[in-house]
């Protein structure tokens, strides 16, 4: 057994114009700046040994010798909106960045998600809704003993979904997503282009519960062969080729005190057998 010192650190900060005034002006509009709003989080974690007192209470020192580390994770998310309460159009730009490194048997492993992405929304009418999504990421993964469990991961995709809502009980969704990977670290440049066509329903029984369903055709084009650990961060855990996945969800309540939920998943990989997986789970509220 070894002596640890561990740090935790989070933080929300939300800036709202409009909660400094009035919504609205002399003339009946809102004020333009009052239209954005923003919202920063931050957790940082970190434990350490053989390291100072006054160090170790720093959440935000990041700079921490090899051999006082045993792991560390830190978060940073920052989004912009506008008209975020605005129930016909809005949009937001979401930056992210997500680290860890931590220390192994094997020696270090290091992981780093950078992402920026834009989401419009737009009620055309009372019942359609629309939905565009943008996103560019960076993904790296460094290992000190394993060398094929290093990549750097380039990717950009674009999802639009249009949802038909007639009331509170019925919704459903077609959507479709395009997405782009390529890995720079190596000599091979793996690339997967995938395009997934998704079709979602929702039904809510008022006191009852709700009933979901959700079917995939996920068509994938990789350069590379499909069995590595870089292949399965490619490609999401499908396979090349033409994948199938699906979803039934019913949760229902039992009385007052009872909630029953049943999950079903099945996913047809190419070139492989269906595998079908089951799931029930009873809760009871006293």
């Amino acid at each position: 057994f070894i002596t640890t010192r561990s740090n935790h650190f989070a933080e929300v900060l939300t800036l709202q114009p409009s909660a400094a005034g009035s919504s609205s002006s002399s003339t009946g509009k809102t004020p333009f700046l009052y239209r954005w709003s923003n919202q920063l989080s931050i957790r940082l974690d970190k434990k350490t040994k053989d390291e100072s007192l006054l160090a170790s209470l720093n959440p935000f020192e990041r700079n921490i010798s090899d051999s006082s580390l045993v792991a560390t994770n830190s978060s940073i998310r920052n989004t912009v909106y506008f008209n975020r309460s605005n129930p016909v159009f809005g949009a937001d730009f979401t930056w992210q960045e997500n680290r860890n490194k931590s220390f192994l048997t094997s020696g270090f492993e290091s992981r780093s998600i950078n992402t920026s992405g834009c989401n419009f929304r737009w009620n055309m009418t009372s019942d359609f809704l629309l939905n565009l999504g943008l996103e560019q990421g960076i993904k790296r993964n460094t290992s000190d003993f394993f060398s094929t469990r290093n990549y750097r991961i380039f990717s950009n995709e674009i999802e639009p979904k249009l949802s038909y809502q007639p009331g509170n009980a019925f919704r459903i969704t077609a959507s479709y997503k395009y997405m782009d990977k390529k890995n720079t670290e190596g000599i091979i440049g793996e690339n997967a282009k995938s395009q997934k066509f998704g079709l979602d329903m929702k039904y809510n029984t008022v006191n009852s519960g709700s009933l979901t369903a959700k079917v995939s055709m996920v068509d994938i084009r990789y350069n590379a062969p499909d069995d590595s650990f870089l292949s399965y961060e490619l490609l999401d855990g499908l396979k090349n080729g033409r994948n199938y996945t699906w979803n039934l969800s019913l949760q229902r309540n039992v009385g007052t005190a009872i909630q029953l939920s049943l999950n079903y998943d099945g996913r047809k990989l190419q070139s492989a057998k269906t595998i079908h997986t089951g799931g029930v789970q009873v809760r009871a509220f006293f």
